[in-house]
């Protein structure tokens, strides 16, 4: 996993130096840094899964973090995934479903998160 993070930022950090800026729009970049944490949370997930003891996946705050930016994540892939098309035949000329998915995928994430820190507190408690 660290190669690929590795292979990741060196070839993001050569395709800045090739346009010469931040602020030119890579599909592909975005594209493979959310497959990169797709793959970190399914990982995460899976060995939570495969622990050899009994687990209480809603007491572990790390469980609601990973599930959030798991989500998040598979929105915002499924549709940058698409974007070449949704461009091509104009289907969100304003970006307005964008917006809406972006927000939404945004609220879910930071109510996980949030569900993960006060899970946090509550298990301390309970300790």
């Amino acid at each position: 996993m660290l190669l690929l993070i590795g292979c990741f930022l060196l070839s993001y950090v050569i395709f800045v130096f090739i346009t010469g800026s931040f602020q030119v729009y890579n599909s592909q970049a975005i594209n493979t840094g959310e497959l990169l944490t797709l793959i970190a949370c399914v990982i995460y997930l899976a060995e939570l899964l495969m622990a050899e003891q009994q687990v209480n996946f809603f007491s572990i705050p790390m469980f609601w973090i990973t599930t959030g930016i798991l989500i998040a994540v598979v929105g915002d892939f499924l549709y940058i995934a698409l974007f070449d098309y949704i461009l091509s035949n104009k289907l969100d000329p304003n970006g307005d479903i964008y917006g809406v998915i972006s927000i939404t995928l945004s609220d879910i994430e930071y109510s996980m998160v949030s569900i993960g820190l006060l899970s946090t507190f509550l298990w301390k408690k309970h300790k």
